[in-house]
């Protein structure tokens, strides 16, 4: 049996899953990896994460590997395979972005419509003719709509208009939960935990969102039925120019409240599945035979 190894590099941590020569599977995590490798600073980090996971990896046949954020035939792309064959001791590797990895973990070429919410957002599919296609997918400072930056986001502009109106209602709990994530009292203190943050700190919000529904915040309520409805529409937009009716659905945000999976299904008249599995073991297991 081939030795394989498969990572699935998002933007809150890195999965692996190993399927050695004797057929078993072991899987890890570690810190995050992206696409957006600008600097040596970035380069010697990735390069360190891959490193502690081959410390955890015995012989390699082959490396596949999906990292959020990559475009497949830029120079950051053809850099990082060489790092690759350096670290984990292979020519057999198979550099993609992560909704590719995550499609295909899960269908063959134009089978159906993947949408994956997490930070960011995006509808993703392989057609036919094997060519990657996606709907959104475009990133927090210009789309990524529904996803958890963006409910953080919707959080955000909530305080801050009652902000512009003069002061906060703190018995508001979308008020109180989202300022009390930021451990702030004003708004020198929210510019402090937005602004010093990274899009993490925005989307760690989200939650608080789901909390304040659950305290009858009819505000929050809206902000994760619109995050449904905005996934929605990436898929219907997708399902347009390739003509599938088969949905999956993952990603974190689905895990912050019921209502989110159920606004997106209701628009999609219950044609989509909701799975909660790492990707790189699905991957493993759908595509790795022999």
């Amino acid at each position: 049996m081939k030795s394989v190894l498969c990572i699935d590099c998002g933007a809150s941590s890195t999965k692996w899953s190993w399927r050695t020569s004797d057929g078993s599977i072991n899987s890890g995590k570690a810190n995050h990896i992206t696409g957006h490798i600008f600097d040596e600073a970035e380069w010697q980090r990735v390069t360190s994460i891959l490193q502690e996971i081959k410390t955890q990896i015995g012989f390699l046949d082959e490396v596949v590997i999906g990292v959020t954020g990559l475009d497949g035939s830029n120079d950051i792309s053809r850099s990082l395979k060489e790092v690759l064959k350096g670290v984990f001791l292979t020519e057999e590797i198979s550099l993609m972005n992560d909704m590719e990895l995550a499609f295909t973990a899960f269908f063959t070429p134009g089978e159906g419509v993947l949408v994956y919410a997490g930070t960011g957002s995006v509808a993703a599919s392989i057609d036919k003719h094997g060519s990657f296609q996606r709907s959104g997918g475009w990133g927090y400072l210009i789309a990524d709509e529904g996803g958890g930056f963006w409910i953080g986001q919707q959080a955000l502009r909530y305080v801050t208009n009652q902000l512009n109106s003069g002061g906060l209602d703190w018995n508001d709990p979308l008020i109180s939960l989202t300022m009390a994530k930021a451990n702030a009292k004003d708004w020198d203190g929210l510019r402090e935990f937005v602004y010093s943050g990274s899009r993490q700190a925005v989307a760690s919000i989200a939650p608080e969102v789901a909390a304040a529904k659950s305290r009858g915040s009819e505000t929050a309520e809206r902000i994760l039925r619109e995050a449904g409805s905005h996934l929605a529409a990436l898929a219907l937009t997708l399902q347009q120019r390739l003509g599938t009716r088969k949905f999956i659905a993952m990603g974190g945000v689905f895990k912050i409240d019921a209502v989110i999976f159920e606004s997106l299904a209701e628009e999609l008249h219950d044609e989509i599945q909701l799975v909660d599995s790492d990707i790189s073991h699905e991957w493993i297991k759908k595509n790795v035979n022999h």
